[in-house]
């Protein structure tokens, strides 16, 4: 049991260079501290604020007290008091609308504005902007935030894991949960409420746990807030009709593109077809003069061999009259020898009877 999210998977934290450090919150003479901004990495632990209570203590590594957080969620307001009992810095929240102002300040409140947080609350989506100034600014002048925020808070929020974004690339810190405890007394721990606030080296580690317990009571007070619910639903209905349109028209985009992709295709595929059938229509063209050509010489042919023809029939039919005539002659001839031979038979018949006579006579 236990678990939950640990820092295994996470980006390292790169800080900053001595040269390009981060000093926002001074320190008191007071103090046992020599400064606030550390030249290597620091560890952190702090407490989940609740509706019943924000108080708590923000501890090193070992343990040790390092800032006294006091407050309340109903005026959305923190003090935070040092080792000696001074108060370092203080917040309280401005406006309240979308957007959530809150104004960090030095001492007690009111005091000289060293940043202010913009805290857009978006359920899982939840971001924070954070704008630094220097030099301070007093609190009855009208803070212009028209401009690209120093710090960019990212990550998930409701969850306590996310990190601190300098200009958007370097990464300052990062909350996570690291809960080293297991078994069923992992319930009655006091780790069970609490996260982890690692930040890399020269970065003052004072304001960057001002803005991470400043970035949890601005959460939990939103998430009970019925305005700010409210306001979150509407901007979830107004993003979903704007996706629903975004959609829309991307899809009247991709039907456009996509008519006149056919478009193109079909005027392609004609003059493909004409191209085609031009060329079909000079081979025809090329085929018919060849096919008359040929037909001319198929006539041509076909006359000769016609004459040809009638050349052999009229040899024919003159061969054929001509054995006609001489078998008719053949005919004639041949009558003519069986007349004379019939004649000779009857000479030599009345010769015959002569001799039979003349005989009978003697």
């Amino acid at each position: 049991m236990g678990g939950g999210v640990t820092k295994e998977g996470l980006e390292p934290v790169t800080g900053l260079t001595e040269e390009t450090s981060l000093s926002v919150i001074p320190i008191f003479r007071t103090s046992l501290r020599d400064s606030y901004t550390l030249n290597r990495y620091t560890t952190l632990k702090l407490t989940r604020g609740s509706i019943f209570s924000v108080d708590s203590n923000i501890l090193d590594s070992r343990g040790f007290y390092f800032l006294r957080k006091s407050g309340s969620v109903l005026t959305t307001s923190l003090e935070f008091r040092d080792d000696a009992g001074n108060i370092v810095a203080s917040l309280e929240k401005r406006a309240s609308c979308s957007i959530c102002i809150a104004w960090i300040m030095l001492g007690a409140a009111p005091g000289p504005i060293v940043a202010s947080l913009c805290h857009k609350y978006a359920g899982r989506n939840t971001s924070v902007d954070i704008f630094i100034h220097n030099p301070p600014l007093p609190p009855e002048v009208i803070i212009d935030l028209d401009r690209e925020p120093d710090i960019v808070v990212h990550g998930n929020i409701p969850s306590n894991q996310y990190s601190f974004y300098l200009g958007g690339r370097t990464k300052l810190a990062q909350v996570f949960n690291r809960k080293e405890v297991r078994g069923p007394q992992v319930f009655l721990s006091p780790e069970m409420n609490m996260y982890t606030l690692e930040i890399g080296p020269h970065v003052d580690i004072a304001f960057l746990a001002i803005c991470a317990s400043a970035v949890d009571l601005l959460h939990l007070k939103s998430t009970i807030s019925i305005i700010d619910n409210l306001m979150y639903l509407a901007s979830r209905v107004h993003k979903n009709d704007r996706d629903i349109d975004e959609r829309g028209n991307k899809n009247n985009n991709q039907h456009h593109s996509d008519y006149h992709q056919i478009q193109q295709r079909d005027r392609e595929n004609i003059q493909f077809n004409r191209g085609h059938a031009s060329h079909k229509a000079r081979q025809l063209q090329n085929h018919s003069q060849a096919g008359k050509g040929q037909q001319r010489i198929n006539e041509m042919s076909l006359g000769k061999e016609q004459e040809g023809f009638n050349i052999y029939n009229n040899h024919l039919n003159n061969h054929t009259q001509d054995s006609t005539a001489v078998n008719n002659s053949s005919d004639h001839i041949h009558d003519k020898d069986n007349d004379g031979a019939a004649e000779n038979n009857h000479r030599l018949l009345r010769d015959d009877e002569k001799c039979i006579e003349s005989d009978t006579n003697q």
